[in-house]
């Protein structure tokens, strides 16, 4: 009888749990691709709550004294959202270092698209430009994409980085960026609908 006792409420509780777990947004699904993060110059951390995610870059960089002055990235993320529930993407942290060194000059292109029940809708491209810099690239480009309710968004943050450098142009210049993180509580707001 106790243990018979014991395995309802277990089955209880585990029921309850779920049905908890199923009214929380989450990130179940993170691909990354292109000529900045290809495959085994990443390293993508999801948290253990699946509300965040943090990718880190090893190539995702541009020199002048290089052929390639231009590269880029794709991160596809899917975010789970409960029946009655919308969300409203606002930006993400993108970080990383830059020196432009005399003529030459920088810039981080980003763009955001977001598709769900076969919609689409892509902000405009945002850039973080440097010229005459020497410091630490912190950009959160600023995006507003609006969710249906409930369902699967599947969300796409493509990214170009590119150095600019003038024949005449002397010295060296380059640009690498670190890291790409996006965090649901930080990065996005939820509403609940109908």
């Amino acid at each position: 009888m106790k243990n018979f006792l014991f395995a309802l409420v277990w089955v209880g509780f585990h029921f309850s749990f779920a049905a908890k777990a199923e009214t929380t947004p989450k990130i179940y699904d993170v691909y990354v691709q292109g000529s900045g993060c290809r495959n085994g110059s990443t390293s993508t951390t999801l948290t253990p709550n699946s509300n965040g995610v943090s990718v880190l870059f090893s190539e995702f960089m541009v020199d002048s004294a290089e052929w390639v002055r231009q590269r880029s990235c794709l991160i596809r993320l899917k975010i789970k959202l409960p029946p009655k529930v919308r969300m409203s993407l606002k930006t993400a942290d993108y970080r990383g270092f830059a020196y432009a060194n005399g003529k030459d000059a920088g810039a981080l292109f980003t763009r955001v698209l977001m598709t769900q029940s076969y919609q689409l809708q892509a902000s405009p491209v945002r850039a973080f430009r440097f010229k005459h810099f020497d410091d630490e690239i912190f950009f959160q480009p600023k995006v507003n994409l609006n969710s249906n309710c409930g369902g699967v968004a599947t969300v796409y943050f493509q990214s170009h980085l590119q150095i600019d450098h003038p024949w005449k142009s002397k010295g060296q210049s380059f640009a690498q960026m670190d890291s790409f993180d996006f965090s649901l509580p930080d990065h996005v707001t939820f509403k609940k609908c109908k």
